[in-house]
């Protein structure tokens, strides 16, 4: 790198903000999928977040999940329409 010129220097820096095409937008591309896969993959991680995981464990959505939203608070009672 030291040996490249200024112009190769601005292209390789730019390169990612250009879109992932050319040779440092894939490698910024190939490292960023590669840590987004590995962090999420991670099931510490997901404690962490206040993920337990997949679903399907538990019964599916629908049972589980949907309505666990126990870190927001309730909304107003305008916030729904009255039935009918």
């Amino acid at each position: 790198m030291i040996e490249t010129s200024s112009m190769s220097k601005n292209s390789l820096i730019s390169g990612p903000r250009n879109g992932p095409s050319g040779r440092a937008g894939s490698f910024f591309e190939k490292v960023r999928s590669t840590e987004m896969v590995s962090l999420y993959n991670n099931e510490d991680v997901w404690k962490v977040f206040g993920y337990q995981g997949a679903s399907y464990r538990f019964g599916g959505y629908l049972h589980h999940g949907f309505n666990d939203l126990n870190w927001l608070p309730d909304p107003p009672e305008t916030a729904s329409p009255k039935p009918t």
